[in-house]
């Protein structure tokens, strides 16, 4: 408020000049400083990402060549298929699921398809105990995949379902 009090009718001419000048200058002084700062910012960020390029690039050359090998070479032998039935009975067992029936059936690969052991089951569990013998299972061989499965709720009690499942495992031959 101060100064809007300031006489300046009264200022002469080389008044008026100085202060203009003045705050010309400070302005662009400020605006200097403000660009050195933005500059050296930049600066800094250039500098940080072509450590990073070089960090990402030195990384790339020391990456083994991944062999492009066909993924069948690493599915299971079709022997495997016995110690997958064991396991699908004794997790059964551990946790709370009750296998009222199984079949499995073997159909080697053909040209158009790979090999696989279809595990057809029938159970009877709580839900949480079929879903923690699912897990396991799927956790434990990755190339066993769930084809179909259905859940049934039992008249008699809430808790428990009746399931059908189907179950693949992927094997070679």
């Amino acid at each position: 408020m101060f100064f809007w009090r300031l006489p300046f009718k009264r200022w002469s001419l080389l008044q008026h000049v100085l202060t203009g000048s003045l705050c010309v200058t400070l302005i662009s002084a400020i605006g200097y400083e403000y660009l050195q700062r933005q500059e050296a910012l930049l600066t800094g960020l250039q500098q940080q990402h072509q450590t990073l390029q070089s960090q990402i690039d030195h990384e790339k050359v020391n990456l083994p060549d991944k062999p492009q090998a066909n993924f069948t070479e690493h599915l299971p032998e079709n022997s495997r298929a016995d110690d997958v039935a064991r396991d699908i009975s004794r997790f059964a067992q551990t946790l709370g699921v009750q296998i009222v029936s199984m079949s499995i059936e073997n159909r080697p690969a053909s040209n158009s398809t790979l090999g696989a052991v279809h595990f057809s089951l029938s159970l009877q569990a709580e839900y949480t105990a079929c879903k923690a013998w699912l897990a396991e299972l799927l956790g434990r061989y990755p190339t066993l995949a769930i084809q179909s499965l259905s859940f049934r709720g039992q008249p008699n009690d809430a808790l428990r379902q009746e399931a059908q499942l189907v179950l693949v495992l992927f094997v070679k031959g």
